[in-house]
């Protein structure tokens, strides 16, 4: 029994979390302070998490924009691989 764990209003701030998770690994570039300052241990919300959450997190959100992706290329799948290598790689780095 997962409670109210899914209703409405959480689900709104899953989607909502789950968008500006993608953004910011989309926008790793401009936004690396921001995504350190999320990751990092400090953090409270994701202190508890280790790499290998992170890595498992990214390679399913790899995996099912690869799997819902109607333009997904070789193309794209090197650019998703770019933006997971960049990522985990600050995570790395973040998390010591």
């Amino acid at each position: 029994n997962h409670g109210n764990y899914f209703d409405e209003q959480n689900t709104k701030r899953m989607y909502a979390m789950l968008q500006m998770a993608v953004d910011l690994l989309l926008d790793l570039d401009e936004q690396k302070a921001r995504f350190v300052e999320l990751i990092q241990p400090a953090n409270k919300n994701h202190a508890p998490f280790q790499y290998s959450d992170f890595e498992i997190f990214i390679d399913t959100l790899l995996e099912t924009v690869r799997n819902s992706d109607r333009s997904w290329d070789d193309t794209v799948a090197e650019a998703w691989e770019e933006v997971r290598k960049q990522s985990l790689e600050v995570i790395r780095q973040a998390r010591g």
